[in-house]
């Protein structure tokens, strides 16, 4: 009995070791670590500049780069690194690759010398589109406005009738007093001009109808530009936004009832507002918070 229960444990492990194959295998240590690997194998390397709070980065972890087809077209040719930019030599890479979006995807050869790069997310065969077109350093801007277009071709005609969220044009003080006399929440995006996910919000979620019919008839909506505007250090130091994009629900009072961050897709925006309103707490808050109290 003992001898066949060894010999079913020899005969499950392959399939063990292959399910943990599945995907981009990302190497642990340091960048320089990584490029002295890729040296020793002949291979470029894949970074995956990302945020542990970034929506679009979760995306392509979970969507794309967990793929047997992401997998074995990459593992083969790149040595892969992924790097929070926030955390260990995060923030002196971010300053070092000049990074301004999440996820930002750089490929390097083993010398250190950068090859080319893309942001945003992709389909899994855009993705290993995109990973050899850089890796031959041509620019891949112009695919890139091609898709656009010819996704603005394919719209949903909800977002065509042009009933998204309204942003009214007023101060943090001007909406209090509005929400005082209407009884309403104030719902505050808090953003970025540099912030690639704020940006797609305001082109894409917040251009739909469904989501406009949310906000625009239970709160008093506006959006404050964190950086140049007069509010934004008011709101930064008050609720402690830290992070592009932030959404803040506000009482009338203006005391805060919930917030919670990042890029959405049209109804992961509308479960993330849906929790807020249920008062469940974001996750990247709630992580923020205890991190905080240690």
């Amino acid at each position: 009995m003992k001898k066949l229960s060894i010999l079913c444990l020899l005969a499950i492990i392959p399939f063990l070791l292959i399910a943990q194959e599945k995907g981009i295998q990302f190497v642990e240590g340091t960048f320089a670590e990584a490029l002295d690997k890729a040296a020793k194998e002949n291979k470029n390397v894949f970074v995956d500049c990302y945020a542990s709070w970034c929506g679009p980065c979760r995306y392509m972890a979970n969507r794309v780069f967990n793929t047997d087809t992401v997998g074995n077209y990459m593992n083969s040719r790149y040595v892969s690194f992924k790097v929070d930019m926030e955390k260990g030599e995060g923030p002196e890479l971010q300053k070092q690759f000049k990074i301004k979006a999440y996820p930002t995807f750089i490929i390097f050869n083993p010398a250190g010398k950068e090859l080319g790069r893309f942001a945003g997310t992709t389909s899994v065969s855009q993705f290993i589109e995109y990973i050899g077109i850089v890796t031959e350093g041509k620019d891949i801007a112009n695919l890139q406005e091609k898709e656009k277009n010819a996704d603005l071709q394919r719209k949903d005609t909800i977002y065509d009738e042009g009933k998204g969220v309204k942003f009214l044009d007023i101060s943090y003080e001007q909406a209090i007093e509005i929400a005082k006399m209407e009884n309403k929440r104030i719902f505050i995006d808090c953003y970025a001009s540099w912030c690639a996910p704020c940006r797609k919000m305001l082109n894409t979620t917040f251009k739909d109808t469904r989501i406009g019919n949310l906000l625009n008839f239970q709160f008093i909506v506006i959006k404050v530009n964190m950086e140049k505007e007069k509010d934004g250090k008011m709101l930064k130091n008050k609720f402690g936004v830290n992070v592009y994009p932030t959404y803040l629900l506000i009482n009338p009072d203006g005391t805060l009832y919930n917030s919670f961050v990042g890029g959405a897709s049209v109804l992961d925006f509308a479960d993330k507002l849906k929790n807020a309103l249920l008062g469940i707490e974001d996750e990247y808050i709630q992580k923020e918070r205890l991190r905080k109290t240690r």
